[in-house]
C-alpha cells in the first residue's frame, strides 16, 4: 500500500511536470521592431474620462504638447505631460471618433465614418468649440487610421473596412492648405500574404499609423488580431509583428516623439483603465 501511494504522488508529479513543460514549450514568442523591447513597456494609465483613449499624437512630436481623443464623447485632450491630468476642448456631439492628428496650428479628427473634423490649436484653452466638418472626403466604409506628415503638408487615411474580400487596406492621400483638405491620390496595401500566413478571417484591419521619420517607414498597428505592420515610403510591407495582447490590450493609437521613442494608446473596459505605453528607443539592439 506504501509503495501504491509513493507511486500515486510520483505519477501526479510527472503529469504537473509535463503540463509545466508543454506550457513553456508552447509560450508564445513575440518578435521586437528594430530598436525596441516590447516586452518592456512604461505603462501611463489615463484617468476615467479617457478609459476609452483612442488616438494619440504630438504636435511638432513634442511630448510636452500631446493630444488624445475619446472615443465617444466629442472631446479633444491635451496633455503638457502624459503623467499629469489633462485640459479638454468639446468639438463636436457624441460619436464614434478614432484618431487626432495635429498640423500647423490646427486639430484633425477622424470619425469612424469618414467624417473629418478640424479647429484652431489657438481654442484649445476653450471648453467648447465650433470645428469645421467634412462629409463626403471619403467612400461609404469604416476608417480608424490617419496621420499627417507636417513637413510635407499631407494627410493620410487607412481605411480598416472597404475592401469585402479583405484582401487589400485602402489609402488616401490629401493636400493640406491650412486646414482645408484635397484629396490627391488613392493608394493600397497588398496584405494577401498576411491573410494566408496567419488565417485572418477578417483580414488586416488598421487601427492607427504613424511615419518613422528617421527610418522612413510606416508604422500600422491593427487591434483586431493583434499586429504590427512595417511598410516602405510606397506602402510595401517590409515586416510584420504579432503582438502580445497582455501589453497591447486594445491598441488604437500609435505615436513617435521627437526622440523616436515609441508611443501606443490602448482603450480600457470595464475592468481596467485606458493607458498609454511607451517604448523607449534602444538603437544599438
Amino acid at each position: 500500500m506504501k509503495w501504491l501511494r509513493c507511486s500515486g504522488w510520483y505519477t501526479a508529479l510527472l503529469f504537473i511536470g509535463s503540463v509545466v513543460m508543454h506550457s513553456c514549450v508552447n509560450k508564445p514568442v513575440y518578435e521586437n521592431p528594430e530598436g525596441y523591447d516590447f516586452s518592456r513597456p512604461e505603462r501611463i494609465f489615463m484617468k476615467e474620462d479617457l478609459l476609452e483613449i483612442s488616438g494619440i499624437t504630438f504636435h511638432h512630436d513634442n511630448i510636452d504638447s500631446a493630444f488624445a481623443v475619446n472615443d465617444e464623447q466629442g472631446k479633444v485632450y491635451r496633455f503638457k505631460s502624459l503623467k499629469k491630468k489633462p485640459d479638454f476642448v468639446r468639438f463636436g456631439k457624441q460619436g464614434d471618433y478614432e484618431d487626432i492628428a495635429a498640423y500647423k496650428r490646427f486639430v484633425f479628427v477622424l470619425r469612424s465614418d469618414g467624417q473629418l473634423f478640424s479647429f484652431s490649436l489657438d481654442s484649445i484653452r476653450d471648453k467648447e468649440v465650433t470645428s469645421r466638418r467634412w462629409k463626403d472626403l471619403l467612400p461609404k466604409g469604416e476608417y480608424e487610421g490617419m496621420f499627417i506628415h507636417e513637413a510635407e503638408s499631407k494627410l493620410y487615411v487607412l481605411c480598416k473596412e472597404c475592401e469585402k474580400e479583405k484582401k487589400y487596406i485602402s489609402g488616401f492621400e490629401f493636400d493640406l492648405v491650412g486646414d482645408s483638405v484635397h484629396l490627391v491620390n488613392t493608394f493600397s496595401i497588398d496584405t494577401r500574404d498576411l491573410r494566408e500566413k496567419y488565417g485572418m478571417k477578417w483580414g488586416f484591419r488598421p487601427s492607427a499609423l504613424a511615419w518613422n521619420k528617421s527610418t522612413r517607414e510606416w508604422y500600422i498597428i491593427s487591434s483586431v488580431n493583434k499586429m504590427l505592420l512595417i511598410t516602405d515610403s510606397g506602402w510595401d510591407i517590409k515586416k510584420e509583428y504579432e503582438l502580445n495582447p497582455k501589453v497591447f490590450i486594445q491598441p488604437e493609437g500609435i505615436a513617435f516623439d521627437a526622440n523616436r521613442n515609441l508611443y501606443v494608446s490602448n482603450e480600457g473596459n470595464e475592468t481596467r483603465n485606458g493607458n498609454v505605453v511607451r517604448f523607449m528607443l534602444h538603437p544599438e539592439k
